[in-house]
């Protein structure tokens, strides 16, 4: 008899994995496994009228706690701040076994858990690569709330995506556009250019954001001309609401304030209080999760002040963990589709 309730249990609690986005999708999804649940406790059960003691059991429990999920979900689309876009349902990728591997996540809070931002894209799939047109294409499937890149600017003004200052022997800001169009990635693309990715999140249907990184180029006054043009060809996109900008470089963050007032922007270096960049006009801090579990406090201070909060790159559950108890809005990470599951599917 124990091992029969530890099985209906086990079986109960995998209903809670189903994702749905919306109360009604939850409340269908949830019906549905719920009664193929109920046919397997009503075997274990015995006879007809366990199978359909079973079978009652699995649909209320798997309704109930379907649309719970989709309730939950609907909710944590109001966070404060940048995450106020309303999301549509859209189809989905599967990315291998994505079951989380401890039990970390049952003791997360239910609603208004953090949100996930693919470190430049979803790269680790076979065929993507960092920064390339496959990992953006890939995290705006996942149907995560942001995908980060990296840009550059050239000496012709070109605005180049890649993570590093050099690439196969060329320094980006040092190059011309005809330089680095040739370079190529990983998964045999070539670099793109940032008007490249802008195009393919215009095409798409979803709402995930481009969370644009400004790199930190040879000089202040370069990092502001990349900055520039980088809010330039989103305007020219008309990709403004789908955008947030983050920088190392405090001149380009100031820089791109003074070019768009209206865009979202946040510093990575973490040696900055919110509130002072809150006088420079910037809405958020991206940290390290060292510098948040330096100054736990800046959490607060930048929600008090209606400031985001986001922590990079954090690729474990007990860290998932430990940065969604602190508050945090959004968790940066090499490892969306994982971290998403993790954290309940939230958006």
């Amino acid at each position: 008899m124990t091992m029969k309730k530890a099985f209906l249990f086990s079986l109960v609690l995998l209903v809670t994995l189903t994702g749905c986005r919306t109360t009604e999708q939850g409340a269908v999804n949830g019906a549905y496994f719920g009664s193929a649940l109920g046919s397997v406790i009503g075997s274990i059960l015995g006879g007809s009228n366990g199978h359909n003691i079973g079978s009652v059991v699995g649909v209320v429990a798997g309704g109930a706690t379907g649309a719970a999920i989709g309730h939950r979900n609907e909710r944590s689309a109001s966070r404060r701040g940048s995450t106020t876009l309303k999301y549509q349902p859209q189809e989905h990728t599967t990315v291998g076994n994505l079951a989380p591997q401890n039990n970390y996540a049952a003791t997360l809070p239910t609603e208004n858990h953090a949100l996930v931002i693919a470190h430049r894209g979803e790269w680790k799939s076979q065929g993507s690569a960092q920064n390339s047109r496959a990992s953006l294409q890939r995290a705006m499937a996942l149907d995560i709330w942001g995908t980060e890149i990296d840009v550059w600017i050239t000496q012709d003004n070109h605005v180049m995506v890649n993570h590093d200052a050099s690439y196969s022997g060329i320094t980006i800001e040092n190059a011309t556009y005809q330089e680095c169009k040739r370079l190529q990635l990983a998964n045999g693309e070539k670099m793109p250019e940032l008007s490249d990715l802008l195009k393919l999140m215009k095409r798409d249907k979803g709402n995930t954001r481009l969370v644009l990184e400004v790199k930190s180029h040879k000089d202040v006054q370069r990092s502001a001309a990349c900055a520039v043009a980088a809010v330039q060809a989103v305007k020219k996109a008309k990709l403004q609401e789908r955008t947030v900008y983050i920088s190392f470089s405090l001149e380009a963050c100031v820089a791109i304030h003074k070019a768009d007032p209206q865009a979202e922007v946040a510093y990575l270096n973490g040696d900055r209080s919110p509130m002072s960049l809150q006088k420079l006009g910037l809405t958020g801090i991206d940290y390290n999760i060292k510098a948040l579990r330096q100054h736990p406090e800046w959490v607060e201070e930048a929600h008090n002040l209606g400031m985001n909060v986001n922590v990079w790159t954090v690729d474990n559950e007990q860290e998932w963990m430990e940065m969604d108890r602190l508050g945090v809005d959004f968790i940066t990470t090499n490892e969306p589709a994982r971290c998403e599951l993790f954290l309940g599917g939230q958006k």
